[in-house]
């Protein structure tokens, strides 16, 4: 049976076998729409989905009108003035082509015939539609469609892409000829809007297609994967992509909104810059490195290359688009700054009121961290709401029968909701916007919408207007959203984790770190010979008790949620400050409770394996300070170190952990940085912060046993530097960190030992000096630093604690080095030394040589 649709406005009073309505009621203009069925389709015809034609009443997006059923006739009494494009479950899968309804229309489509018969005014606007539709369908099985990629996969071949090239060329020229037999017939307006869909349809799939086409085999290299170069492609596009279509839909004063146009901007933009890929590691990204400035770049595009209200309406877009700049990348200073730009500029008026309603909008969004309260209903009609879920995180997945994205969605997300099937720290929720408690019901046991699994909920009848979907700025279809153990929104690059992509691996990983987030611990406390243990998971905390001799093996776990067994040590002591420099060294800092950016660094440079055993051999490892502060796994942190000591040890191998000055800050009680997670955690255990590292915790007595300033063979390691007040004072290496270890947690002004007010100090202290890097209260020079190397008999220091770039780098002709990047951002290295070669290295395990330094004979050692 075919699907269609009879639809009719007041004018159509005088139909006979239609119901009559008067045209005015109270001045207003009423639009009558009937659908005449077969008997057995009564039931299920209730909703019609309309979208407003024009850019003034587009801000109102799809709004759906219930019908009144009667005798397998439908009817709906429509209040507007504008043209509307129709979308309806009798009009079969969502097309192409929309079926258009304008003030006026008196048309009549009966299905109560083989195939549909179309009468009454504007009829033939619905035939033109109807036909095409059944063109589309056909021309997606001519033979030259069968030696294609398919429609949504990438390309096979450059030959695959030209032949894609051919076919859509060949398709717009038989459809725009079609079209042109109802020039006549049909209104200007329709002419045109139908004119530009069937051109939409084809130039999106053909830079579907070219995007493919630019797919690069690796970071960077002379060709990419089609083995094309940068020139290869601007010809490729050229003869391509810059069509005669592609030029009139460009200049497009019909559809309202730009999205073709708007899309296209991103390749206009590889295209004048003439590159669509690194050729080298030194190129700079091409639309730049952060995420809004692909964005900048449309928005700059938009405003100097196009004209029009092709140009009003792609400015625009670039902040209202739900994936434009606001929703997916939010308020940074540089998108403050096009905002700025936007609003000065001469005329816009009606955009401008457009971008500003979603500015707020997403102002708002931004500002929320709780989901609002809500109340939904489940299949056995119970109430479902906040309070169901404490204590889990939450994955609420938005969908309605219908959705195309949604069948798309379905699959994959049943991999992820089965990954997770025995893990009962997260929910499933699935939320339906249909208004038909059958329709969602059906679609649940059909499994095609959605995947059936966890929980199934629907939005009580009110469909898009409940407040979930509002308070949730909800607007486009699948949407997912996460909240955490404690109900509060997970911030997530939906695009990146979309299952679809990968079928569920990147949101499986993507969940696994935010599981492991809310875990914390564990925290081992002693009183005498008792000892307590505190884990947490999200708003719950678990307190055992055990003695010394009946302790069993903890664990802790990583960003992937995996549990990593260790034993707790049967003895701790001091560590020593000097050692012998072996063959490998693998040096970095201020991780920041950053174990994701720990765990790539060390699994990718062979210094462990991806089940966390010590594969670098009689290699050391060396972390210069600053583990604490600003991260959620900093505990994990401190015993993925406390773990791999005793594991290097079995290798021959050395782990140090070097205290930085946010370390000496917790054990002093120093909470400016800390994460609000700890901090209710040790509210929990009624402690305060600096009590969870205190000498009767494991931590807190392992954190003591660390010193603040190293010597391996000929380098010394630090966390910030030693200032020139220190390179006077008549001090050891060991003298340093022996006056230094008792006061780690007593901050003072003024310490017994006058030379522990330079070392402790926030200024001249091993752990807090930036004089290296011409910050702080003293500028370190050549002749400073001379004296340092001579003073301790060493050729280089190495630090952490003050970003001075996206890379490891070297100071002073490579005397000094620094290891602290931004992990949090992804600019994520470490330093490796082999022998005599010192390289940066990142969490690919990509090396890139820095610098050659012949070791001297290293210095000997004090004696015992």
């Amino acid at each position: 049976m075919l699907f269609a649709l009879l639809i009719i406005l007041s004018y159509a009073a005088n139909e006979p076998h239609l119901q009559s309505t008067s045209s005015l009621t109270n001045g207003k203009t009423h639009m009558m729409l009937q659908i005449k069925t077969p008997d057995h389709f009564a039931d299920s015809i209730v909703e019609l989905r309309l979208y407003p034609s024009t850019m003034k009443s587009y801000l109102d997006k799809a709004s759906t009108a219930s019908a009144t059923v009667k005798n397998g006739v439908a009817t709906w009494i429509l209040e507007d003035t504008v043209s509307q494009l129709i979308v309806s479950p009798l009009l079969g899968k969502a097309n192409f082509i929309a079926f258009i309804i304008e003030p006026g229309d008196s048309t009549v489509i009966d299905l109560n015939i083989m195939n549909p018969e179309f009468t009454g005014k504007g009829s033939e606007k619905f035939k033109l539609v109807y036909r095409l539709k059944q063109m589309n369908d056909s021309f997606a099985k001519i033979d030259l469609v069968n030696k294609l990629s398919g429609p949504y996969s990438g390309l096979k071949s450059v030959e695959d892409y030209l032949k894609w090239n051919e076919y859509l060329n060949i398709k717009a020229k038989h459809f725009l000829q079609y079209l042109k037999r109802y020039k006549d017939q049909i209104s200007d307006y329709s002419y045109k809007n139908i004119e530009e869909n069937i051109l939409t349809d084809v130039e999106n799939k053909r830079i579907e297609k070219f995007s493919s086409l630019m797919r690069r085999k690796a970071e960077y290299g002379i060709t990419n994967l089609f083995n094309l170069t940068n020139e290869d492609l601007c010809t490729i596009y050229d003869s391509t992509i810059d069509n005669e279509y592609s030029k009139r839909l460009r200049n497009s004063t019909t559809l309202p909104e730009p999205y073709y146009s708007w899309k296209l901007l991103e390749l206009e933009a590889y295209r004048g810059i003439g590159r669509f890929f690194r050729t080298i590691e030194s190129d700079t990204p091409i639309l730049g490195k952060d995420p809004e400035d692909k964005y900048i770049a449309k928005y700059n595009l938009s405003k100097f290359k196009r004209t029009g209200k092709n140009k009003e309406q792609c400015m625009a877009y670039t902040f209202w688009f739900v994936k434009g700049v606001l929703a997916e990348v939010g308020f940074t200073p540089k998108i403050e700054n096009i905002l700025t730009d936007y609003y000065q500029q001469q005329g816009h008026e009606e955009y401008k009121q457009i971008v500003k309603t979603f500015e707020l909008k997403y102002r708002e969004k931004s500002k929320r961290q709780i989901l609002s309260p809500f109340s939904l209903t489940d299949t056995q009609n119970h109430t479902v709401d906040n309070k169901s879920f404490k204590g889990k995180i939450v994955v609420f997945d938005l969908w309605f029968t219908g959705c195309t994205g949604c069948i798309q969605m379905a699959p994959a997300m049943r991999k992820v909701q089965e990954h997770f099937a025995n893990d009962t720290n997260i929910v499933f929720v699935n939320v339906s916007t249909d208004k038909n408690v059958s329709h969602w019901k059906n679609s649940i046991i059909q499994k095609k919408y959605t995947t059936g699994l966890g929980k199934n909920v629907y939005t009580e009848g009110k469909g898009i207007a409940h407040s979930f979907i509002l308070d949730n700025y909800i607007s486009s279809y699948p949407s997912i959203l996460f909240t955490d153990q404690k109900g509060r929104i997970i911030p997530a690059d939906n695009k990146t984790i979309d299952p679809r992509r990968d079928n569920g691996q990147a949101m499986i990983a993507f969940l696994n770190k935010h599981l492991a987030l809310g875990q914390d611990g564990p925290y081992l406390f002693y009183n005498d010979e008792e000892i307590t243990i505190y884990k947490f998971n999200g708003d719950k905390m678990l307190t055992e008790k055990s003695s010394k001799n009946n302790l069993l093996a903890q664990y802790f776990v990583s960003d992937l949620n995996q549990r990593i067994p260790f034993s707790i040590k049967n003895n701790i002591i001091n560590e020593s400050c000097e050692y012998p420099r072996p063959d490998k060294l693998f040096v970095l800092s201020d991780i920041e409770g950053n174990f994701e950016a720990l765990r790539k660094l060390l699994v990718a440079n062979n210094i462990i394996d991806n089940e966390f055993n010590w594969v670098f051999g009689d290699g050391h490892l060396v972390f210069c300070g600053d583990m604490f502060d600003r991260g959620n796994q900093v505990t994990e942190c401190l015993w993925l170190m406390y773990y791999l000591e005793e594991k290097a040890k079995i290798k021959g191998g050395y782990v140090h952990f070097i205290l930085g000055n946010h370390e000496i800050m917790n054990l002093q009680g120093d909470n400016n940085y800390v994460v609000a997670k700890y901090q209710e955690n040790a509210k929990m255990m009624q402690k305060n912060l600096r009590s969870i590292y205190a000498e009767n915790s494991e931590l807190g007595k392992w954190l003591r046993t660390k010193n603040i300033v190293e010597r391996i063979g000929n380098i010394l390691f630090m966390h910030g530097g030693i200032s020139s007040d220190i390179n006077r004072m008549d001090i050891t290496l060991k003298e340093i960190n022996d006056l230094a270890r008792p006061e780690y947690s007593n901050s003072s002004n003024t310490y017994k030992d006058s030379r522990l007010n330079t070392i402790m100090s926030s200024q001249t202290g091993p752990f807090w000096f930036r004089g290296y890097y011409n910050q702080g209260h003293e500028r370190t020079t050549s002749q400073q630093l001379d004296s340092t190397l001579a003073k301790f008999q060493v050729n280089h220091i190495i630090t952490g604690h003050t970003i001075v770039a996206d890379t490891i780098c070297s100071r002073f002709n490579g005397r000094v080095i620094n290891t602290d990047t931004k992990h949090a951002e992804g600019n994520s290295e470490a330093l490796l030394i082999e022998n005599d070669a010192f390289y940066r290295v990142n969490q690919t395990g990509k090396r890139q040589l820095l610098l050659i330094s012949r070791r001297n004979p290293a210095p000997p050692l004090p004696k015992k």
